[in-house]
């Protein structure tokens, strides 16, 4: 898995960062920040494709229907979470010593948010490669193609980890780190796009031989 690479392909190619920043505005806004999902829903359609470029800002329509469909799919998978976080957060309110019932729901539902969220990329990965909106919930090939690809799709999740985490504490520093924090988190989903969508597309591949 080339890192290097992935970390430089949202803006490498000309108009790239121009890209980059479009996605970042759209994705500030409520309801329409759903084509800038379906934006990253593209490039990853790209990518598994073989067609190592970032998408055009057309077929507006199109991004803002299959961004819909990815929020639909990742709220599934992060119903569990954020169930035991209420539930937690109710809790807490109703018990004695409620704000350490909380802090054990939230720490829960995070570890939790944790493990289901690794299988999440793949789970988009499988939806845009079939095309089919149930490929996200085929848990038999999720978690075969997981097996076949563990090293790299760990590595690469840890990564896009690591990569928020540090754009996170940019992000408290005020103005500057605003901004960044706003260009920042659209660039590492299209990186991300890109890691999860070279792995899907090769394990993918090698399987069909």
């Amino acid at each position: 898995m080339n890192f290097e690479k992935a970390l430089r392909f949202p803006v490498a190619e000309q108009n790239g960062l121009v890209k980059v920043i479009i996605g970042a505005v759209i994705s500030l806004i409520p309801i329409v920040n759903f084509i800038s999902m379906g934006y990253l829903i593209k490039l990853m359609g790209n990518i598994i494709k073989g067609e190592e470029s970032m998408p055009e800002w057309t077929d507006i329509g199109d991004k803002f229907v299959q961004g819909i469909m990815a929020a639909i799919i990742t709220f599934i998978y992060m119903l569990i979470p954020f169930i035991i976080m209420m539930a937690g957060g109710g809790l807490g309110t109703m018990a004695r010593g409620g704000m350490a019932a909380l802090f054990t729901s939230f720490l829960l539902a995070f570890i939790v948010a944790i493990i289901i969220g690794f299988f999440l990329p793949m789970a988009l990965a499988n939806f845009v490669g079939k095309g089919n909106f149930g490929a996200a919930f085929d848990f038999s090939t999720i978690i075969d193609y997981l097996k076949r690809a563990f090293n790299n799709y760990f590595i690469a999740y840890i990564v896009i980890i690591g990569l928020y985490i540090v754009l996170g504490i940019i992000a408290i520093i005020p103005l500057i780190g605003w901004i960044i924090g706003i260009l920042g988190g659209f660039y590492i989903s299209c990186v991300a796009a890109f890691l999860f969508g070279s792995i899907y597309r090769d394990v993918s591949r090698s399987q069909s031989r």
